[in-house]
């Protein structure tokens, strides 16, 4: 399990695709079912990991097939014998590009590793540094395996693997400057390793972002990373894939505002749906990829609309989902990490976006509005069009309501209260911007000042 972190970590900092196989017997063409050799653990990197997972994109037999003709690209064992023997000469045969074996006897002995590279009808070759994963030393696989051992969080985990990928590049690109002539660039251009970056957000959740082609993007989006990460924004237009795992806070913070919008729109007397977990893609877009915010909202009819596309079937919600993006959405932990993500939302089709602004540690959380429409910059908003007159203001304040209350009646009153006093100030502002002797036209909405028009939004310049 610990090279299963190793290899998909490596991979990731260095820009390439990767597909692990656990329990699975390789076979040559024409052997019987169920016959095979079934390595500790396998993998293909790069190319090859893009074919298999179309393969198995469209159908476990095609994947299977795939497997039959390709050998994988690296085949590790943690646990070798005198059982063995043979067992290296027919990986070579049956494709197998690259072989790792681990030594070490008993627990708490120094780890070794050998690095093998395999040719049918060829001896094995011993490696001072893989050629799948690019420049990765024995050595470097030994502190990774210490370190992913010692780490009991799988965070820990990816980001020790990480740094050490990032040093053996920087020692690598040191010694081809190095020995590449005085004055010219070393063989092959300048050498640049993958933008990698791993921090801590201010809410205590840990975030990665990766830059990779659009290729590897859209293979990754093939790989199940929600059972690591539960936010995850994979962008094959924008070439960026950014990973998070949320921290206590931002996960309870994100439980409010489902809450406070739910609340609000009922007091409103309009319907609602909430997403979690939802993966926005546009149409045209590979299964997998897309961005998943921290919450998001249809309000009103399209709200209705996209329930009545639920109650036919999961095929047309999804389709809804893609043909028109939600009215809302709220993100609750911004960082650099995110530059880019709101011009996403935009071109998804979002009318509204609120992003929470505070630190862990601090009780006071302030909230931004802005009004998107694609090709447009964001424009700020003094109070919401999607719920009309909730201002920034209230929400922070509702924030502090549904935080403390712990009862879910409690705090759908508390966030009714606050939309119901809201109504009434813009009700007694209109009274008072009326003419004199005259009412307020009948029918017109309550609407706080700076309230965008619902059909208006988004259409001025800012």
């Amino acid at each position: 399990g610990v090279f299963d972190d190793i290899v998909g970590a490596a991979a990731s900092v260095l820009g390439r695709a990767s597909a692990k196989l656990r329990s699975v017997r390789l076979r040559g063409k024409g052997e019987p079912p169920g016959t095979g050799m079934e390595p500790d653990c396998s993998f293909y990197v790069g190319e090859r990991a893009r074919a298999y997972l179309e393969a198995l994109a469209r159908s476990r037999k095609t994947a299977d097939a795939f497997l039959a003709e390709n050998g994988p690209d690296l085949i590790v064992e943690v646990e070798i014998t005198h059982a063995d023997e043979g067992k290296i000469a027919r990986y070579a045969d049956l494709g197998v590009r690259e072989f790792w074996r681990l030594r070490g006897e008993r627990e708490g002995e120094t780890l070794r590793a050998d690095f093998l590279a395999l040719r049918r009808g060829e001896r094995p070759r011993p490696l001072e540094a893989s050629v799948v994963l690019p420049d990765l030393t024995p050595g470097d696989v030994c502190r990774a395996v210490e370190e992913v051992q010692s780490s009991p969080d799988i965070r820990e985990s990816i980001e020790a693997v990480a740094r050490i990928v990032r040093r053996r590049q920087q020692q690598s690109i040191r010694v081809r400057e190095e020995r590449a002539p005085y004055g010219m660039p070393p063989e092959g251009g300048a050498v640049a390793a993958p933008e990698s970056t791993s921090f801590v957000g201010p809410l205590g959740s840990a975030i990665y972002r990766l830059r990779a082609d659009a290729a590897t993007v859209a293979a990754l989006a093939g790989l199940d990373w929600t059972s690591r990460f539960r936010r995850v924004w994979l962008d094959p237009v924008r070439e960026v894939v950014v990973l998070m795992s949320p921290s206590r806070l931002h996960e309870r913070l994100t439980g409010v505002f489902d809450d406070i919008v739910g609340a609000a729109a009922s007091a409103l007397g309009r319907a609602s749906a909430k997403f979690r977990s939802v993966r926005l893609r546009g149409e045209g877009e590979p299964a997998g990829a897309g961005i998943e915010p921290d919450c998001s909202f249809y309000v009103g009819e399209r709200a209705q609309a996209y329930l009545r596309a639920e109650a036919e079937s999961e095929e047309a919600a999804q389709a809804f989902l893609e043909q028109h993006g939600p009215d809302l959405v709220v993100e609750v932990e911004v960082t650099h990490a995110d530059r880019g993500k709101i011009a996403r939302y935009a071109d998804l089709g979002v009318r509204e976006f609120w992003r929470l602004r505070g630190k862990r540690g601090e009780n006071e959380f302030r909230a931004d509005f802005l009004a998107l429409r694609r090709g447009a910059r964001p424009r700020p908003l003094e109070a919401s069009a999607v719920l009309p007159g909730l201002t920034p203001s209230d929400v922070g304040r509702a924030i502090e309501g549904v935080r403390r209350s712990p009862d879910h009646r409690e705090r759908t009153e508390a966030v009714a209260r606050i939309v119901r006093r809201r109504q009434q100030r813009s009700i007694r502002l209109r009274e008072e911007l009326a003419p004199y002797g005259e009412a307020p036209a009948d029918g017109e909405p309550a609407a706080a000042v700076g309230a965008v028009p619902l059909e208006g939004l988004g259409t001025e310049d800012p």
